[in-house]
């Protein structure tokens, strides 16, 4: 029994450390180190620094289909960094909204209700 919880404790311990000693100008490795309306983004350039940004609001560009992303960074100062469920670009919508294509300067959030293709319906079927 004390030998269980002495390796869990050293377990415990090297994850710890690991977690602790990344370098400080890392500011996050996943979406969940970041507040509930933001997630962890990280752009496209070699030496991309991963930053929580807020999520997007209605009426903000986006891109669609962003799905969060798994990637090692390797920085010149010889540290690596693991990332877990981390976006590039740019953070999705906030939960309540989504992405969609129908504005004309590009995709925009909206709320669901809105994106449903209400104007789609023909309307010459109807009788009045």
């Amino acid at each position: 029994m004390i030998q269980i919880v002495t390796r869990c404790l050293v377990l415990l311990s090297v994850v710890a450390a690991c977690y602790c000693t990344r370098p400080p100008y890392i500011q996050c490795q996943t979406s969940e180190e970041c507040t509930k309306d933001s997630c962890c983004v990280i752009g496209t350039g070699r030496y991309t620094l991963p930053t929580c940004r807020k999520r997007r609001d209605t009426g903000e560009s986006c891109r669609m289909n962003s799905n969060p992303s798994n990637t090692t960074l390797h920085y010149p100062d010889g540290e690596t960094v693991v990332l877990t469920g981390v976006y590039y670009i740019a953070c999705p919508c906030l939960p309540e909204l989504q992405c969609s294509e129908g504005a004309e300067d590009g995709p925009r959030c909206e709320h669901q209700y809105l994106s449903n293709h209400l104007f789609d319906y023909s309307w010459e079927n109807l009788e009045y």
